[in-house]
Protein backbone atom coordinates (compact mmCIF):
# COMPACT_ATOMS: atom_id res chain seq x y z
CA UNK A 1 0.00 0.00 0.00
CA UNK A 2 1.21 3.35 -1.22
CA UNK A 3 1.57 6.54 1.00
CA UNK A 4 -1.33 8.30 -1.35
CA UNK A 5 -3.37 5.14 -0.76
CA UNK A 6 -3.04 5.19 3.28
CA UNK A 7 -3.99 9.05 3.56
CA UNK A 8 -6.99 8.91 0.86
CA UNK A 9 -9.13 8.51 3.87
CA UNK A 10 -7.70 10.59 5.98
CA UNK A 11 -7.68 13.28 3.23
CA UNK A 12 -11.17 12.69 2.34
CA UNK A 13 -12.16 12.91 6.49
CA UNK A 14 -10.20 16.19 6.16
CA UNK A 15 -11.95 17.66 2.94
CA UNK A 16 -15.37 16.63 4.74
CA UNK A 17 -14.61 18.27 7.97
CA UNK A 18 -13.48 21.47 6.33
CA UNK A 19 -16.99 21.67 4.15
CA UNK A 20 -18.79 20.71 7.77
CA UNK A 21 -18.41 24.87 8.21
CA UNK A 22 -17.59 23.52 12.45
CA UNK A 23 -17.40 25.63 14.92
CA UNK A 24 -13.51 26.73 15.66
CA UNK A 25 -11.84 25.43 18.97
CA UNK A 26 -9.62 27.35 21.04
CA UNK A 27 -6.05 26.27 20.44
CA UNK A 28 -4.58 23.05 22.57
CA UNK A 29 -0.93 22.17 23.57
CA UNK A 30 -1.27 19.55 20.60
CA UNK A 31 -2.01 22.46 17.96
CA UNK A 32 0.40 23.10 15.30
CA UNK A 33 3.14 25.62 15.22
CA UNK A 34 3.03 28.25 11.63
CA UNK A 35 5.91 26.20 10.28
CA UNK A 36 3.83 23.15 9.97
CA UNK A 37 0.71 24.62 9.14
CA UNK A 38 2.73 26.47 6.19
CA UNK A 39 4.99 23.44 5.23
CA UNK A 40 1.20 21.34 5.19
CA UNK A 41 -0.24 23.99 3.48
CA UNK A 42 2.45 24.28 0.49
CA UNK A 43 3.41 20.81 0.06
CA UNK A 44 7.22 21.37 1.69
CA UNK A 45 5.90 19.37 4.71
CA UNK A 46 8.79 16.53 5.74
CA UNK A 47 7.62 12.99 5.87
CA UNK A 48 7.56 12.38 9.15
CA UNK A 49 5.54 14.99 9.99
CA UNK A 50 2.64 14.84 6.91
CA UNK A 51 0.81 11.91 8.63
CA UNK A 52 1.10 13.38 12.29
CA UNK A 53 0.19 16.60 11.22
CA UNK A 54 -2.67 15.51 8.96
CA UNK A 55 -3.89 13.04 11.90
CA UNK A 56 -3.89 16.26 14.18
CA UNK A 57 -5.72 18.60 11.24
CA UNK A 58 -8.59 15.87 10.80
CA UNK A 59 -9.53 16.46 14.72
CA UNK A 60 -8.95 20.16 14.92
CA UNK A 61 -10.90 22.63 13.88
CA UNK A 62 -8.70 25.86 14.62
CA UNK A 63 -5.73 23.90 12.79
CA UNK A 64 -7.82 22.83 10.19
CA UNK A 65 -8.89 26.48 9.29
CA UNK A 66 -5.10 27.71 9.31
CA UNK A 67 -4.09 25.52 6.86
CA UNK A 68 -7.06 25.94 4.94
CA UNK A 69 -6.46 30.06 5.00
CA UNK A 70 -2.83 29.45 4.13
CA UNK A 71 -3.66 27.16 1.03
CA UNK A 72 -5.92 29.71 -0.17
CA UNK A 73 -3.97 32.54 0.32
CA UNK A 74 -0.88 30.57 -1.60
CA UNK A 75 -3.62 29.93 -4.11
CA UNK A 76 -3.87 33.56 -5.09
CA UNK A 77 -1.81 34.70 -7.82
CA UNK A 78 -0.80 37.76 -6.32
CA UNK A 79 0.59 36.26 -3.43
CA UNK A 80 2.46 33.47 -4.95
CA UNK A 81 4.76 36.71 -7.06
CA UNK A 82 4.90 38.35 -4.37
CA UNK A 83 6.75 35.87 -2.24
CA UNK A 84 8.69 34.24 -5.12
CA UNK A 85 9.86 38.05 -6.42
CA UNK A 86 10.55 38.70 -2.54
CA UNK A 87 12.86 35.61 -2.65
CA UNK A 88 10.65 33.74 -0.11
CA UNK A 89 11.87 30.09 -0.15
CA UNK A 90 8.58 28.29 -0.97
CA UNK A 91 8.71 25.40 -3.15
CA UNK A 92 4.82 25.98 -4.69
CA UNK A 93 3.33 22.85 -6.53
CA UNK A 94 1.04 22.78 -9.13
CA UNK A 95 -1.28 21.45 -7.44
CA UNK A 96 -1.83 22.06 -3.71
CA UNK A 97 -0.83 19.31 -1.01
CA UNK A 98 -4.48 19.35 0.18
CA UNK A 99 -7.68 19.78 -1.17
CA UNK A 100 -9.66 22.47 -0.09
CA UNK A 101 -13.22 22.30 -0.31
CA UNK A 102 -14.63 25.99 -0.19
CA UNK A 103 -18.63 26.41 -0.80
CA UNK A 104 -18.59 29.82 -1.34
Amino acid sequence: MTESDRLAPLCGQLASLLASGEAYAPPTPDCLDDEVIAALADGTIVPEQRIPALVHVASCARCRAAVASVARTLAEPDVSRTILDSGGGIARRDKPAIAIIDDQ
